[in-house]
């Protein structure tokens, strides 16, 4: 009975949300879940508590038996209303009950996830059920999409930049590219891949084809921390220091690769970088840099 990661809560475009796994007595006693303490915190921000009506034998109370919701069906993600049975059972106690209902597509069998959520400026809770193991992969699954739309919109710029530098231009004199958003000097990159020895900075052993341009391995260029991020310093990010040689299989690691081998770049990288960003008047931490690179841990 937790509540919703953040990533369940951006799933579901959800405020606040909770789940629970309905369990074999649920699912084949009297077709009901109860609604345990996370799910009432979901619940009564928008029915309060003294809304249900109270059965087991209570005195009437005039409190409609029924409160709307609005259901989910999680195959194509539409919702529809429909009005649940959900009271107290008991004469005395809290234990609050929400029955299902065949015909609104809320009967959620054994081992089922149902979970219930509030969307911003809505005044009817959501609710739904899934399968557990899908239930289990949507917050992986969610994460990498993230992780994967992040990365791709760090620098959407990139490919033509490495185009640049490949470029037999590159080589003539130093040139600035005015057409993408923020201007990079691919002459100042094409002279770090050469300081390098045209050799990955990562691990000079890595190896790569050759260029038809230099006759040498062919490498590209990094900005440490991403050219997209220049709004947040005063100083431009297109500086020696700030620029890593890789070859393009650590390049791509560093952009699409799982959070522990960005990290293990990214620490690399912010160790040997540090004291030279900060010469250049580009103060970082570590903390930081893995928010640009989208890691949270």
């Amino acid at each position: 009975m937790p509540l919703m990661t953040k990533s369940e809560l951006e799933f579901f475009g959800a405020v606040t949300g909770a789940y629970s796994e309905v369990t074999n007595r649920e699912a084949t006693g009297d077709k009901s879940v109860t609604v345990d303490k996370y799910e009432k915190r979901v619940l009564n921000e928008l029915y309060l508590p003294d809304s249900f009506t109270r059965a087991g034998g209570a005195s009437p109370d005039g409190i409609a038996s029924e409160k709307l919701f609005n259901i989910i069906d999680t195959k194509n993600m539409s919702s529809s209303q429909h009005n649940l049975s959900i009271k107290y059972p008991k004469r005395e106690g809290y234990e609050l009950r929400l029955y299902f209902k065949a015909d609104t597509g809320f009967y959620p069998d054994d081992k089922k996830v149902w979970f219930i959520f509030q969307r911003e400026g809505e005044a009817i809770p959501y609710i739904g059920e899934m399968d557990s193991e899908e239930w289990n992969k949507l917050d992986k699954e969610y994460k990498q999409q993230k992780h994967y739309d992040f990365d791709y919109s760090m620098d959407d710029e990139d490919g033509e930049y490495q185009k640049a530098i490949a470029s037999p231009k590159a080589q003539e004199a130093a040139q600035i590219i005015e057409v993408f958003t923020h201007k990079r000097d691919v002459a100042l990159a094409r002279k770090c891949i050469e300081n390098t020895g045209f050799k990955c900075q990562h691990d000079v052993s890595h190896k790569s084809f050759i260029s038809a341009v230099t006759g040498e391995q062919y490498m590209e260029v990094h900005h440490l921390i991403p050219i997209s991020q220049t709004p947040e310093f005063e100083h431009s990010l297109d500086v020696e220091a700030n620029l890593i040689v890789l070859c393009p299989n650590c390049h791509r690691a560093i952009h699409y690769g799982s959070e522990n081998i960005k990290l293990e770049l990214l620490n690399h990288f912010f160790d040997a970088r540090k004291e030279k960003l900060e010469q250049s008047g580009i103060p970082v931490d570590i903390e930081n840099l893995k928010r640009f690179y989208g890691i949270n841990n």
